[in-house]
């Protein structure tokens, strides 16, 4: 069982200081753009696999940030979010998909166009945040908890039941 677990978990490392470097790149670049803005004490946060641990070698991975407000709704940051699109447009991303659900969140899908990652930019939810820093606790707790959630993710992908729907 180990053997497979060290397969799977492979070169998580390389993978994820890529990741961080990537996520260094835009959360700097949304972090200008809402200084502009007055909005300095928005909560910036990279979260998901790359965060809580559970970032695999075999991974079609992406990078996932959440952006929460701290001053103002949802409805008055959607206008925001066309700033945010141009200024990361610029610095190199292409847009995929923009969602406003219920008015209470936004997303908005991206693909860094050099390294052709996806990225992945929700705003004013603070539930990735918040899962992300339990999976990681327990799987630093305890390494019985990362071995069996690798297992369960690569199980989730190789019968391709993961995902959202």
């Amino acid at each position: 069982m180990l053997p497979l677990y060290q397969y799977i978990n492979g070169k998580a490392n390389e993978k994820k200081a890529f990741f961080t470097e990537l996520s260094f790149k835009y959360i700097s670049e949304i972090k200008a753009v809402l200084a502009a803005k007055n909005l300095s004490d928005t909560i910036i946060q990279p979260y998901g696999s790359m965060m809580n641990n559970f970032m695999v070698d075999d991974e079609e991975a992406d990078l996932d940030i959440c952006i929460v407000p701290q001053t103002i709704s949802i409805e008055e940051f959607a206008p925001l979010l066309e700033d945010l699109e141009k200024a990361l447009v610029n610095k190199g991303l292409a847009i995929l998909e923009r969602r406003h659900s219920n008015e209470r969140y936004a997303l908005l899908k991206m693909k860094d166009r050099a390294s052709n990652t996806t990225v992945d930019m929700t705003v004013h939810t603070m539930l990735p945040i918040y899962n992300t820093k339990l999976i990681r606790l327990y799987s630093l707790y305890d390494q019985r908890f990362h071995i069996i959630g690798i297992y369960f993710k690569h199980w989730v992908k190789m019968n391709k039941i993961g995902g959202a729907p």
